[in-house]
């Protein structure tokens, strides 16, 4: 799959339904504060993950929202059932 730049990947309190294995490319992490303004809190590169929250078998990631800030391309997996296939036992 390929990342544009600027391309949203999650928002803040909104499901999850993919998480992104990165390839090339850079995602930035971000957090939105109480005044609206957008801070970069985390970036994640070449043969990294987004998305931890679907691991854990959390549908939502509430303080962050993520976006590709340099063009990049990756695998990309369905969140559903995630957890079982990296072998976290959500305790459910």
């Amino acid at each position: 799959m390929c990342l544009d730049h600027e391309q949203v990947l999650f928002q803040p309190n909104e499901p999850i339904e993919h998480g992104y294995f990165l390839n090339t490319g850079m995602v930035s992490m971000v957090v939105i504060t109480s005044d609206g303004v957008s801070v970069e809190v985390g970036v994640v590169g070449r043969e990294g993950f987004v998305g931890i929250p679907i691991v854990f078998d959390l549908s939502t990631r509430p303080a962050t929202g993520d976006h590709s800030s340099w063009p990049g391309r990756g695998g990309t997996h369905q969140g559903r059932n995630f957890a079982q296939l990296a072998g976290v036992d959500s305790g459910t």
